[in-house]
């Protein structure tokens, strides 16, 4: 059984994320769609936030369907990714 690392709820809390919801991937690359915003995608070393639905949905850094993947690699290649620790 794979054991969980991580989640997007406990890294709201622990970094001060400004954000109403928050989802974590280890590999920062694959993740639910965020429903509320301002939201954020979070991997072990930060995260991003998108202030907006509307920024969240043109971002060219996002293919936004049923899962959420990062065309550029992983969160950590966007801009404005917020580097922890």
């Amino acid at each position: 059984m794979k054991r969980k690392t991580n989640s997007g709820k406990r890294l709201l809390q622990a970094w001060q994320i400004p954000a109403k919801q928050a989802f974590y991937h280890l590999g920062g690359k694959f993740y639910m769609p965020l429903s509320k915003f301002p939201g954020a995608l979070c991997d072990p070393e930060g995260y991003v936030v998108f202030t907006s639905r509307d920024a969240y949905e043109r971002s060219p850094h996002l293919s936004i369907g049923p899962r959420l993947n990062i065309r550029c690699g992983a969160i950590s290649d966007m801009p404005g990714y917020c580097r922890v620790g």
